[in-house]
């Protein structure tokens, strides 16, 4: 079984995320790493095209939760390395103003413990 996150648009945070992103860095370095597999029909493809048969995908939903919009943001941001540099070059700040924007767009994502958005990811499960 394999887990792959679907396109930001199934997941609205990450979307924030992304579009204030592409505001500083441009479309192409702000894209988040994880999504590159998220169209069920490509992953459905790629997997049948290495060998294996009897390949299902199914689309879920859960909850992802950090304590605060800022967490959220500073975890996705600190896991795509690819952007890191791409912010530095904007100057200090461009990543709390980042975090200003996604959390002022997501103030109704939070609850009594923290802050929380829906993902969606595409459960591939195949025959060897």
């Amino acid at each position: 079984m394999l887990s792959v996150w679907r396109s930001v648009e199934h997941s609205p945070g990450l979307r924030v995320l992304e579009e204030a992103l592409a505001r500083r860095i441009g479309p192409e370095k702000a894209a988040l790493p994880p999504f590159s597999l998220g169209d069920g029909q490509a992953i459905r493809a790629l997997v049948t095209s290495v060998g294996f048969r009897d390949v299902r995908v199914r689309a879920e939903a859960k909850l992802g939760r950090w304590q605060s919009a800022e967490h959220f943001v500073r975890s996705i941001v600190g896991g795509a390395p690819t952007m890191l540099g791409a912010l530095a070059e904007q100057g200090a700040g461009v990543l709390d103003a980042i975090v200003a924007e996604v959390a002022d767009a997501t103030r109704s994502y939070i609850d009594d413990e923290g802050w929380t958005t829906p993902q969606a990811a595409n459960i591939i499960t195949a025959v060897a």
